[in-house]
């Protein structure tokens, strides 16, 4: 009766540590290629560090050193790249060090995910991602480049009013979204010299990428 009570506790062992080491696993943070929420495809990406305070990743892409706004990674990877990342700021090796981890299956396949593409996004959160992606578009033109009224040395954008994205007719994927912000101009005192209600259209495009990619904006009267 030894033997069979010695082949349960080894069967025993040998199952809790399967579920260890798959408990274990940590987030991959090198990618063959990364599709971001703005259209952009990063070819072979590895996550160096992430700044908590600017939410931002330190990443090599295409073997050149860049930050990433954790804003323009698809979810639930943003979320769990934070947490595995390293912190800016730490002390790390140019030469990447991991933990090495019994293998479950014997020559099994790669889980290191090649490419990232989350899941098929639902009609309404297709609109979601059009709306997300012009307001963006609309927020960066109106902060860094709207020219600024004579005598005024400062433009501070706020208020934005979005409408609805509506489809552009003769296009598979493509939607106008209009929209409205409020512009207050300041003098290089700091003083308030005046505001005005400005009027946009944001077309963007979707291609059974994940996000959308900015087809055109423009300024109404």
């Amino acid at each position: 009766m030894l033997v069979p009570r010695l082949v349960r506790t080894v069967l025993l062992a040998g199952i809790l540590v399967v579920r260890l080491v798959a408990a274990d696993t940590p987030v991959p943070l090198a990618y063959e290629q990364l599709d971001l929420t703005d259209g952009r495809k990063l070819k072979k990406v590895t996550v160096k560090s992430y700044d908590a305070q600017a939410e931002k990743f330190m990443i090599i892409a295409d073997g050149k050193l860049m930050s990433l706004p954790l804003a323009l990674v698809p979810e639930p990877l943003g979320a769990k790249l934070k947490a595995a990342a390293p912190a800016a700021g730490s002390s790390t090796s140019s030469t990447p060090v991991r933990k090495v981890y019994v293998p479950v299956v014997v020559n099994g396949p790669d889980n290191i995910p090649k490419i990232y593409r989350p899941k098929a996004n639902t009609p309404e959160e297709e609109v979601k991602v059009h709306k997300s992606i012009a307001l963006r578009q609309a927020t960066l033109h109106y902060t860094y480049q709207y020219p600024l009224q004579p005598g005024s040395s400062k433009v501070t954008p706020s208020n934005f009013q979005l409408e609805e994205p509506r489809p552009v007719k003769g296009w598979i994927g493509r939607y106008s979204t209009r929209g409205s912000v409020t512009l207050e101009f300041f003098d290089s005192s700091g003083l308030k010299s005046g505001s005005i209600l400005s009027r946009f259209e944001v077309v963007t495009e979707k291609d059974g990428s994940p996000s959308a990619r900015i087809i055109d904006f423009s300024v109404k009267p």
